[in-house]
């Protein structure tokens, strides 16, 4: 398996995300009973760093889809909680297949 750490940042659209995963975000999200969170306002993709590592890979990919859609949809043409979490999911399994696991 090749295990590819995401960056403190990273480029979607024309917009810089960063990436944030440590024990003061874990604390947050578990607050929140989520393993991630996507801000497009404050331009932030929260991860779990404690998560076992195929809920992170899937949070992760999770996340990532959350922002593609905010910067790549209009407004009335976006996907849903739902259909974020098909693709998500769907693509997790995809890249694993490949031998593509994201890690913290």
């Amino acid at each position: 398996m090749n295990k590819v750490k995401l960056p403190k940042s990273l480029k979607v659209g024309g917009y810089t995300y960063r990436v944030l995963i440590d024990g003061h975000i874990t604390r947050e999200l578990l607050e929140g009973s989520l393993w991630g969170e996507h801000s497009p306002s404050k331009l932030t993709l929260k991860m779990d760093g404690a998560a076992p590592p195929q809920h992170f890979h899937n949070t992760a990919i999770h996340e990532l889809i959350h922002a593609a859609n905010e910067v790549y949809l209009p407004k009335d043409s976006r996907i849903t909680e739902n259909q974020v979490q098909q693709v998500s999911n769907g693509l997790a399994q995809i890249l694993n297949q490949l031998g593509l696991q994201l890690i913290p």
